[in-house]
């Protein structure tokens, strides 16, 4: 019985260390959230987007608002994908880094233990989109310049916010 144990021993504490999950770094998921957006900046930029002034942004458009809290962060996100979803503007790629960059801020929120929020409705978005469906093409460029301001001011802001 004694040997037993004493060949049991060291394989669970070889087999302890594994056992135990490694909490995710807050500064590799910051880093990833910085690279992305860099990413989503160049794919935009690759629109030549020039906002004509003659063209007044409709109040609709996500990321106009000063970012509260990774909540907020989160629910603007959602409301670009909602507004790609009926605007068809992104590519491929860009829909799948936008894609990327939620799913890196909830996780982000997830090691800050936030607490997860039900998802906000777009019924005041769809109205809108619904509106502007004619100017469609004009409503979607300018979204997309909305988008990367917005996703610039979140890496900028992203160290002070600590607030869900």
């Amino acid at each position: 019985m004694v040997n037993c144990i004493t060949l049991l021993l060291p394989c669970l504490l070889v087999l302890l260390p594994i056992c135990h999950g490694k909490p995710v770094q807050l500064d590799s998921i910051k880093r990833m959230i910085q690279i992305i957006r860099k990413t989503i900046d160049t794919q935009i930029e690759e629109y030549s987007i020039e906002v004509n002034v003659s063209f007044k942004i409709p109040d609709c458009v996500p990321g106009k608002q000063p970012i509260q809290g990774l909540g907020s962060v989160a629910q603007s996100l959602r409301a670009f994908q909602r507004m790609d979803d009926s605007l068809q503007v992104l590519s491929a790629q860009l829909k799948l880094h936008l894609s990327s960059l939620s799913s890196y801020l909830e996780r982000y929120m997830a090691s800050l233990q936030c607490p997860t929020k039900e998802p906000a409705s777009f019924e005041k978005l769809d109205a809108c989109l619904k509106d502007y469906k004619a100017f469609s093409i004009t409503l979607g460029l300018a979204t997309l310049h909305r988008l990367k301001e917005y996703t610039n001011k979140l890496v900028l802001g992203l160290d002070t916010l600590k607030t869900c």
